[in-house]
């Protein structure tokens, strides 16, 4: 299992649609036990999107994106996914 640190620009994204809130604590609870396992995370959209990155689906619009980090994984922000897009090419 691996540690989920969730980052302040998710934070505020957050704030904006508590909506999401439930969702999104069970997706990064199944990648914290997942992470690692290609085989038993193939269901939750999560993919490598550039070296140390990965998104994955929090419905139909909007996608985390996630930072791995030597010791555990930054829950960066919620984006669409061409902001995603966006932000690989910063």
């Amino acid at each position: 299992m691996i540690k989920i640190e969730i980052g302040q620009r998710l934070i505020k994204s957050i704030r904006r649609q508590p909506e999401i809130v439930d969702e999104l604590e069970k997706i990064l609870a199944l990648i914290a036990r997942d992470f690692g396992k290609p085989h038993q995370h193939a269901g939750l959209g999560l993919r490598k999107i550039a070296p140390r990155s990965y998104e994955a689906r929090i419905g139909l619009q909007l996608r985390i994106v996630l930072v791995h980090l030597p010791d555990r994984l930054l829950a960066y922000d919620l984006m669409t996914h061409e902001q995603v897009r966006t932000w690989l090419k910063r």
